[in-house]
């Protein structure tokens, strides 16, 4: 094969993964270690949900009463899941009352999961939910944040 037909090969591999990568609806280049249990006081489990900074409208997260939180363990969580919830357009969503114990949050944006403990919480009565944060290079957080 010649110098020029070889290289008219490379740059059509090249332009049919860029363009694979460009017509797919999202392209991950997020490298993240699994996240540590999330720790929340509270009688009601309820979030918010942002990509962006922008409040992400539809996204399903599933409640799981956890097994284990060891990833790799076999079996994380019981099945089926016991709460299920769908966000607002103002990306808030409730998964209600939930007993103190452990249990794991499943995404259905990125299909990722978070270990979550809920504790009872006793005479500190600050409002604090779940806020989940997607960012465009696929990463995605869990965390806790005061909602007042």
């Amino acid at each position: 094969m010649s110098v020029g037909a070889r290289s008219l090969v490379v740059a059509t591999y090249i332009a049919a993964a860029l363009f694979c990568c460009s017509a797919s609806r999202r392209a991950f280049a997020c490298y993240q270690v699994a996240p540590e249990p999330i720790f929340i006081d509270a009688d009601s489990l309820n979030g918010r949900a942002v990509r962006e900074g922008k409040p992400i409208e539809g996204v399903r997260f599933k409640l799981h009463r956890a097994i284990t939180f060891t990833r790799g363990a076999g079996k994380m969580w019981e099945s089926p899941a016991i709460k299920t919830t769908i966000t607002t357009s103002e990306g808030l969503f409730t998964f209600g009352e939930v007993a103190p114990g452990r249990y794991w949050v499943v995404s259905s944006y990125a299909h990722s999961t978070f270990p979550v403990e809920i504790r009872s919480p006793g005479a500190d009565r600050k409002y604090k939910r779940l806020f989940y944060n997607n960012f465009a290079d696929g990463c995605e957080t869990l965390s806790v944040e005061n909602a007042r």
